[in-house]
């Protein structure tokens, strides 16, 4: 007798993290996630919107990140707050937003336990089953969280305390790094090479294609090999630009009807000649014929226009631009360099000040006194923004080394004086530790599980099979 022949394995369709899902799975996900969406928005979401390619990986990444997170739960032998859980099932019963605060006998008093399950089916559209599951996760995912948040106390409460009140001030001057004229000239006339190279490689800055404005109504199409269903499609649209060439609000009816990836930008775009040609030379406010369009069929509205530019290489303002632009890329800026030189030797010399105000005065330069700001603060300058040399400049200045060297900030050199330095004091840790845990652990809570997954998806990557996910037809996604 022949053994039967095992049966063909699943194809996977996204893994990472240690798990991975099939078909079977993603539609299970899909439906778990539509029940989340809709909880959380009090009202049904459909699953029409995964016909949205980028929403679509959106969710199934969403999906594999929840099957980690129960796996996360379940190898941590970690148990689900029970009371909790009833909470969240009968907020769910009852049409509730997860996050909105009930007393718990408020929710016992309006809803019999026989009865959770029917106001699941009936609210959901989905078996109670899956509500729960999907309320369960809610739950996991908050002790989880603790969790996590316990592990890092250990080895990173003191330090961020440390951090949090180890602050400086600084005054600092900034030199724009622009070059001169003569500068420039000396790059115009010997180096061709290097102004041609940056020209080709930043054409975007030089050469851009006529564009037209416009909003678009696209309604979707569950399969463009439909004929039939292209076809009553098509008469819908025809039926909306009449309606909008009579007056009908078109913004309305993006938001409402349109593609659900229109309805966040309500319908705006940018076209080119390349792209579709037909657009140009109509008037401003007119209304295109129906046409198909990535994703559906639809018309636009013709909202303005953009001339083409064309600044050749030839052209000696655009040679003169390009060779700023290299002197700044190689750092070529002695002018700016020497003034940068000149702040930093008045600003070390504590009988100079008036020689600097003088100096910043008749060359245009900025200075600026920031407030105290803190170690924690995320390579973050006050004044400036981010700018992580200055950042960490800062904190190694001391009364024996008060003045930063010349740090380039973007389209500035910087140079800054220490004003005031302030380091926390051992011994006041301990009465400073039981407010600034519940400050420490309030502010790592939101996105403490992101992190750790994202760490989980470093050490095994995330892979889609993007064709094949992108060619599944919405009706294949419904469980």
């Amino acid at each position: 007798m022949v053994d039967a022949a095992p049966p063909p394995r699943a194809e996977i369709l996204i893994e990472g993290g240690g798990q991975s899902l099939d078909l079977d799975a993603l539609r299970i996900g899909f439906d778990e996630a539509r029940v989340l969406e809709s909880w959380r928005a009090a009202r049904l979401a459909p699953i029409e919107a995964l016909e949205n390619r980028a929403l679509r990986r959106r969710v199934v990444r969403k999906v594999l990140e929840t099957r980690i997170l129960r796996a996360e739960f379940q190898r941590r032998n970690l148990q689900p707050d029970g009371e909790r859980f009833d909470e969240l099932v009968r907020k769910a019963a009852l049409g509730i937003k997860p996050d909105k605060a009930v007393p718990r006998d408020k929710l016992r008093d309006a809803l019999a336990l026989d009865d959770i399950d029917a106001h699941l089916v009936a609210r959901f559209e989905s078996p109670a089953s899956l509500v729960r599951r999907v309320a369960l996760d809610q739950v996991e995912r908050r002790q989880l969280t603790e969790a996590l948040l316990d592990e890092l106390e250990s080895r990173a409460l003191k330090s961020a305390w440390l951090s949090e009140n180890t602050t400086v001030e600084i005054d600092l001057v900034r030199v724009p790094r622009v070059p001169t004229p003569p500068e420039i000239d000396a790059v115009v006339q010997g180096e061709h090479t290097a102004i041609a190279a940056y020209y080709h490689a930043n054409l975007r800055l030089f050469q851009r294609p006529e564009r037209a404005f416009v909003r678009r109504l696209a309604l979707p199409v569950d399969n463009p090999a439909d004929s039939a269903e292209v076809a009553a499609v098509t008469a819908r649209a025809e039926a909306l630009r009449a309606e909008v060439a009579a007056g009908a609000d078109l913004l309305k009816l993006i938001t409402t009807q349109g593609l659900v990836a229109d309805r966040r930008s309500r319908g705006r775009l940018t076209i080119t000649p390349k792209r579709d040609a037909s657009v140009f030379g109509l008037e401003k406010g007119s209304l295109t014929a129906v046409r198909k369009m990535d994703g559906g069929v639809g018309f636009y509205r013709i909202e303005s226009y953009a001339p083409a530019m064309d600044r050749p290489l030839l052209d000696p303002r655009v040679q003169r631009e390009a060779a700023a632009a290299v002197l700044r890329a190689s750092d070529r800026l002695p002018h700016a360099r020497g003034q940068a030189q000149r702040v930093r030797a008045l600003l070390a010399s504590a009988s100079a000040q008036p020689e600097l105000t003088q100096f910043i005065a008749a060359n245009r330069l900025r200075r600026a006194k920031t407030p105290a700001f803190s170690l924690a603060g995320g390579e973050r300058v006050p004044t400036l923004g981010l700018a992580p040399d200055l950042f960490k400049a800062a904190f190694e200045l001391s009364p024996e080394r008060p003045v930063t060297d010349i740090i380039r900030v973007r389209q500035d050199y910087v140079v800054a004086r220490l004003v005031k330095h302030r380091a926390p004091v051992e011994k006041d840790w301990a009465g400073a530790k039981a407010a600034h845990r519940t400050r420490w652990r309030a502010r790592l809570r939101p996105r403490i599980i992101d992190e750790w997954m994202r760490a989980q998806l470093t050490h095994s990557p995330l892979r889609v099979d993007k064709t094949k996910l992108d060619g599944l037809s919405v009706d294949a996604l419904r469980s």
